[in-house]
């Protein structure tokens, strides 16, 4: 009995249980995850619109806290897989901006709030601390090696061959800059140093959900290839750094353990970033229409 549960616990660690005959047929894809996701966000932003603080408002901010992790952790499966990481990159900061006014119209009625940024910007700040970090990674000791006048001529080069507009001369600096800083303190201390960039920006940016997103975001991209560990991280910042209502975040857990790793039939990638802005108007909307009808 006890070797059993040894070598299950194993499997549900290394992802291998997402193999299982049953959740590659009954599984939820990232389609689904993104969707449950979308769902129980929209339950939440309605309560923060639309209710009073009673026992309903309660039910629905609570359902909402599923939300959250569930985003973070499809954005990491997302980032992993995605074949342009840049791309990725400038659809976020798009979206950032852009719905940035129906965020601060919706929850605080007013056309620009300082003191609270959509959490799309959140996302955002994730992705460049992943980028870098996989840039490290990446990153030989030939090219952390160079002299500064070699790394300007790289980066050049790098953008007359490739002529993309300024994707090449930005990204170029960036790893350099990076290759830089791996230079003068290592690997492992660089990476730390770019989190903590990364945290700073969501502390001093006034993101929602402040610095925990970027901490369960990151935990996530780090222990990708073990489940068990994605659980444990999820209950530590949901519990152990928000706590309150947040702790029931722990409950999407659940979802994360059914994902079998396909991305579903459908396409709707720009539904996800469109009905964001689109719905937080909507809600916006029913509640003046509401209110000026009394």
């Amino acid at each position: 009995m006890g070797k059993t549960l040894t070598e299950l616990l194993k499997k549900i660690d290394s992802r291998q249980i997402a193999q299982n005959v049953f959740l590659q047929k009954y599984g939820l894809t990232s389609l689904a995850m993104k969707l449950i996701a979308l769902l129980t966000m929209i339950v939440d932003h309605t309560a923060c619109v639309l209710l009073h603080r009673d026992s309903l408002y309660i039910l629905f901010r609570g359902i909402g806290r599923l939300s959250f992790p569930i985003f973070c952790f499809v954005l990491t499966e997302s980032f992993t897989y995605t074949r342009s990481k840049y791309k990725l990159f400038c659809r976020l900061l798009f979206f950032a901006v852009v719905s940035e006014i129906p965020f601060d119209i919706a929850l605080y009625n007013r056309l620009f709030y300082w003191h609270s940024q959509n959490v799309i910007w959140q996302f955002v700040i994730a992705v460049a601390v992943m980028w870098c970090c996989e840039v490290l990674k990446n990153s030989n000791n030939e090219v952390v090696n160079e002299t500064p006048g070699q790394q300007y001529k790289a980066c050049d080069d790098k953008y007359n061959k490739s002529k993309k507009e300024i994707k090449s001369i930005v990204t170029g600096w960036c790893e350099r800059a990076l290759y830089a800083l791996k230079k003068q303190f290592g690997q492992q201390e660089s990476e730390i140093i770019v989190i903590c960039i990364g945290v700073m920006c969501s502390i001093f940016g006034h993101v929602s959900y402040s610095y925990l997103g970027v901490v369960l975001i990151i935990m996530f991209y780090y222990f990708r290839e073990h489940l068990l560990l994605q659980m444990l991280a999820n209950a530590f910042v949901n519990i152990g750094l928000a706590g309150g209502l947040q702790s029931l975040g722990t409950i999407s857990v659940l979802p994360m353990m059914m994902y079998n790793g396909k991305s579903g039939r459908l396409k709707l990638k720009w539904m996800f970033y469109l009905i964001y802005p689109l719905h937080l108007m909507a809600l916006w909307a029913i509640y003046v229409i509401y209110h000026y009808s009394l």
